[in-house]
């Protein structure tokens, strides 16, 4: 289905494609900053805890989530784990990573949303 160029103006994904590639990026890497943390602290209370027997959702659904947040870190999490930092100071190297890992999340969502800009011909 052609997607009308004037009506891609209209839309939020009209107006966010319409600003600059860099404020795109910033903006949907921090909502995926807030959106993969929040995952991560969400999977980790639903799962009971680091001592709990059991999780608080059914396996199948904790599962979702787990896989989930998982998802949500990568390729950042696959990077850490190769390099194998003991560091003193290695938690801030691995906050570094997180927020780079959404900064990359965030410039291909931007880079998406203007290619379908690009496709609907504005």
């Amino acid at each position: 289905m052609p997607v009308d160029a004037r009506s891609m103006e209209t839309t939020l994904l009209g107006r966010f494609a319409a600003r600059p590639l860099w404020q795109g990026a910033l903006l949907l890497g921090a909502a995926h900053l807030v959106l993969a943390l929040g995952m991560l602290i969400g999977s980790l209370v639903l799962s009971g805890g680091f001592g709990a027997e059991e999780p608080l959702l059914p396996g199948p659904l904790m599962a979702a989530v787990r896989g989930l947040t998982a998802v949500l870190l990568q390729p950042g999490m696959a990077v850490w784990s190769a390099v194998e930092v003991e560091a003193r100071g290695a938690d801030g190297l691995e906050w570094a990573v997180v927020v780079l890992n959404s900064l990359l999340w965030g410039t291909c969502m931007a880079l998406l949303v203007r290619s379908r800009r690009a496709r609907a011909g504005t």
